[in-house]
């Protein structure tokens, strides 16, 4: 009973407080501020990413938002599922592998207003049965996870092509420092991000490296070397760093040599490119021995973008034009040419036994890939620059880019798989199938990805 009385009591004393306040104000003409209600939502979260992703794990960041007071937290939304952050970022665990996740973010102040979603995002757990590499100009990317490509004297590194042997990850490319007058360019490798030079680091010619493959216990890298005075230019590839010049590459005009991509199967060495002649001749070289590539009479030009070969057979893409300027795509087996019908270039090739894939654009622009001619159209993107096929399951690197936007897509059977916002690629990848039968000799050579040749990448000072 006293406990009762005494709350009474002191809440009737409270409430006479305010009131005498309030009456006190009045009489000396004050009036109380009113209460300023914060109806402003916060700015919608941008830039959602995920990264480290694994076959029951990934992690997520985006931009801060703005709000007029504040941002208090993050709601993020997993497949309809809620889940609160303070911070930018967030890991999402105990998934299942194999498995496509819906995600977008909101931002919330302290008042309870919530942002609008920021664009969604999907991601695809791993299935544990594949390594997704990615390459970039200073590192490349294992399942999402960074990988830095060591520098050496200031130099500042561009890492191209990447092939996977066993535990072992080599990328190829070149390292540079200087101004015009001072200027180096030195072709080099590296293996699990460690830098080898394959020129003498203080070379006045300028090098890169442009393709790698591993054969066994053999380095494989192909590249150009050229001259400033006079000017010259000369394609080679280099085994274990012995250099070996390709018979009929050299040119003495101001043009920029075409890359070039390598194969090793069986301890034969190919090697495609196009060189110049008035225009850019698509060939291939064979042990040194060079073939150039034919094609009809209705065709202008013709630049080889991609190879691979399979049991001896040569498989080389390539993106041209027919007369009156009309762009296409098509591909070599064996110095025969296949056109595609709706293609104007092909940028990458997998050939699995029989089945010939090819990646490219279509007539109207649109990203697409065909499987011995039939095209399937994918959802996202300007260009691919990657294509790997694993057990029938189709692995694309498509990519975007403008002034206002850059970013990476990796699909696999047309389902996104990761997604990369604002880093700069090479524009290829490797796949890696964990099973110990894909990593035996003979079907090593499987697990590289065919990369797609820049031309405007090497371009020689």
């Amino acid at each position: 009973m006293i406990k009762i009385y005494s709350q009474r009591f002191f809440a009737l004393f409270a409430f006479l407080i305010i009131v005498l306040s309030c009456r006190g104000e009045r009489e000396n003409g004050i009036t109380s501020p009113p209460i300023q209600i914060d109806a402003q939502n916060p700015a919608v979260p941008q830039n959602l990413s995920a990264s480290a992703i694994t076959k029951n794990s990934f992690t997520l960041s985006w931009s801060s938002s703005t709000d007029n007071v504040g941002v208090l937290e993050y709601i993020v939304n997993v497949n309809n599922i809620t889940i609160t952050s303070k911070e930018t970022t967030l890991k999402i665990k105990d998934l299942n592998a194999s498995t496509l996740h819906q995600i977008h973010v909101k931002a919330k102040d302290a008042a309870g207003n919530i942002s609008d979603a920021s664009s969604s995002i999907n991601v695809t757990t791993l299935s544990g049965e594949v390594d997704v590499y990615v390459s970039g100009y200073s590192q490349y990317w294992k399942n999402g996870i960074s990988n830095v490509l060591q520098t050496s004297n200031d130099f500042a590194v561009f890492g191209h092509a990447i092939f996977v042997a066993g535990d072992d990850v080599y990328n190829s490319g070149y390292v540079s420092k200087g101004t015009i007058d001072t200027y180096r360019r030195v072709a080099a490798y590296w293996k699990n991000g460690n830098l080898n030079f394959l020129e003498p680091s203080n070379s006045v010619q300028k090098s890169s490296a442009e393709d790698i493959a591993v054969n066994g216990n053999d380095i494989y890298a192909v590249g150009s070397v050229s001259e400033s005075a006079p000017y010259r230019y000369y394609k080679c590839y280099w085994k274990n760093g012995v250099k070996t010049t390709l018979p009929n590459s050299g040119n003495t005009s101001y043009t920029d040599p075409a890359p070039s991509t390598i194969k090793v199967e069986n301890n034969d060495v190919y090697i495609a490119s196009s060189i110049w002649n008035n225009f850019y001749k698509p060939v291939y070289w064979k042990n040194g021995i060079m073939t150039q590539l034919s094609y009809s009479s209705n065709i202008s030009a013709a630049t080889v973008r991609c190879m691979d070969v399979e049991n001896g057979d040569v498989y080389i893409g390539a993106s041209g034009s027919k007369i009156g300027n009309v762009r296409v795509g098509f591909y070599w087996k064996n110095n025969v040419i296949n056109e595609l019908i709706d293609c104007e270039g092909i940028y990458c090739i997998d050939v699995i036994g029989d089945d010939i894939y090819v990646g490219g654009n279509t007539s109207s622009g649109k990203v697409a890939y065909w499987k011995n001619g039939i095209k399937t159209e994918m959802p996202f993107g300007r260009y691919m620059t990657g294509l790997k096929v694993i057990d029938n399951d189709v692995y694309a690197l498509i990519g975007k880019s403008s002034e206002y936007d850059s970013s990476q897509k990796v699909y696999k059977n047309g389902i996104e798989l990761l997604n990369f916002n604002n880093v700069a690629f090479t524009n290829l990848f490797v796949l890696k199938n964990k099973n110990p039968e894909f990593l035996n000799k003979t079907s090593r050579k499987k697990q590289k990805f065919i990369p797609m040749l820049w031309n405007r990448f090497f371009c020689f000072l």
